[in-house]
């Protein structure tokens, strides 16, 4: 089979051979940063290259060992924006190695690091109530791979959602991003809350559920979810008010009590030094087995 490369991909390997991976061309001040990320969307595993200070508006390529080349996931090319900035997706069955780009000056690359595995794009989703009538909707992106929109999600039942806004996406990026949406229910009550992270191309992936109550209560938990857990936990039917450390605690089953932090309006968060297992969630007078995973 006959093997075509790009131009720009041809300028390169002739280059870093006769310059033994020389840095000379790299704009400075600061050198060349590298993230090298892995994980999952839709049940599909992604794998991405970030990199920045590298030559502004120039083609990018990726070399595995001795020098092969390795194209991108679509085949399609990958250029530095004016602040040296890529993103370059590549097939999860190639190795990497180092990462360049070029122009007629020269050649600015770095040697690609070990994949970091992330277990979601989304590393927060909380909600709070903020004035008795706002609910300020809290994420933080851990990584952006051609974004484009994240779609708020309302529900009174937990089942039935609709859309009552959207916030622009990064695009791409590296590094963590924080994002705001504040929503100001007709009425006082419970809502349940998600994310659609829609993609560029059209895909896209639904957020956890959040759950915020600040209407009338019976005073009592009707559910929690989700269980098995990983990080937060939902109370579905008590307010936010009740949301303290006199009314809900955590027990070990051994009886020892565990350390816990409120993370939203309705959720809690069981300290990340805990291991996974079986605990139990007690809430005034109501008992509930948590499973953490």
């Amino acid at each position: 089979m006959k093997k075509f490369y790009s131009l720009s991909g041809v300028l390169c390997m002739l280059l870093l051979s006769q310059i033994a991976f020389s840095q000379g061309a790299c704009p400075g001040p600061n050198p060349p940063a590298v993230r090298h990320v892995t994980y999952i969307i839709n049940g599909q595993q992604v794998c991405a290259i970030y990199v920045e200070n590298m030559i502004p508006n120039s083609p990018v390529t990726l070399f595995g060992p001795n020098l092969s080349l390795i194209p991108t996931a679509s085949g399609a090319s990958v250029t530095t924006d004016a602040t040296g900035f890529a993103c370059y997706i590549y097939p999860c069955n190639q190795t990497p190695v180092r990462i360049t780009t070029c122009n007629i000056q020269g050649c600015c690359n770095a040697l690609v690091p070990a994949a970091t595995i992330l277990p979601v794009r989304l590393t927060r989703f909380t909600g709070q109530v903020i004035n008795d009538n706002t609910v300020n909707l809290d994420w933080t992106s851990a990584v952006e791979l051609n974004s484009n929109k994240y779609v708020v999600e309302r529900s009174r039942d937990g089942k039935n959602f609709e859309a009552i806004g959207t916030v622009e996406a990064a695009g791409n990026s590296s590094r963590a991003i924080a994002y705001r949406y504040s929503d100001k229910p007709a009425t006082p009550g419970a809502y349940f809350y998600r994310l659609n992270q829609v993609d560029i191309d059209g895909k896209s992936e639904y957020s956890k559920v959040v759950y915020v109550n600040f209407g009338k209560s019976s005073g009592r938990v009707t559910a929690v979810f989700p269980n098995p857990f990983r990080n937060d936990v939902q109370l579905v039917g008590i307010t936010t008010g009740e949301l303290n450390s006199k009314n809900v605690r955590v027990f070990t089953v051994t009886g020892q009590q565990v350390n816990y932090r409120i993370s939203g309006a309705n959720s809690i968060s069981i300290d990340d030094n805990n291991p996974n297992g079986v605990y139990i969630l007690r809430v005034k007078d109501q008992t509930y087995k948590l499973v953490k995973q």
